[in-house]
């Protein structure tokens, strides 16, 4: 049972690592041509150190156009979900990322601004996961007004106020910080 899921596992891998691979010969044999593309799409796995796409997947919504100058414009919307950890409470959030993209696929790219066209064949899977990376949120709140870690399992300690616990386990190289003094600021 095991090997059979495996195989589909690489069997679904190739389907969609082929359908990020798109012929364009016919598209670009026809100047001012648009050509619909949707599909969802295994994307491997993507991840931040705080955020990751959840399944893997991704559904797309795009449109190819044949530009005058033999190069192919590509549009539209990519959509996720994505899970992580709240910046403040540490609490697992998620949400589906919607990003649109427009981008420029050409025989000779410009590096970091255009991708290549070649053999008349576009590769969507680096403008779809660069483009998904870099909107996942930097650092997600569970909810706006997330006060971050309950105060009665995780007490807050206060500067100048010892606690037994606090100075039971103090590491005695981080000693002279304890005489370091800041002024207060004064107001004017």
């Amino acid at each position: 049972m095991k090997a059979m899921s495996q195989t589909s596992d690489k069997a679904n891998a190739a389907r969609n690592a082929k359908s990020l691979e798109v012929p364009v010969a016919a598209l670009l044999a026809k100047p001012g041509e648009c050509r619909q593309l949707s599909d969802t799409v295994n994307i491997g796995k993507l991840a931040t150190s705080t955020v990751s796409i959840t399944g893997q997947s991704c559904d797309m919504e795009l449109t190819l156009e044949a530009l005058t100058s033999g190069e192919v414009m590509v549009w539209g919307e990519l959509k996720a979900p994505w899970q992580g950890e709240c910046r403040r409470c540490l609490q697992p959030v998620d949400g589906e990322l919607e990003v649109k993209v427009k981008e420029l696929f050409e025989r000779n790219p410009t590096e970091g601004e255009t991708y290549l066209l070649s053999d008349d064949t576009i590769h969507l899977a680096q403008m779809i996961c660069e483009a998904l990376l870099l909107n996942l949120p930097l650092a997600p709140l569970c909810s706006v007004g997330c006060q971050g870690p309950d105060p009665k399992s995780f007490a807050v300690r206060q500067a100048g106020v010892a606690s037994s616990d606090h100075t039971k386990d103090k590491d005695p190289r981080w000693a002279a910080l304890d005489e370091l003094v800041f002024d207060s600021p004064t107001s004017e």
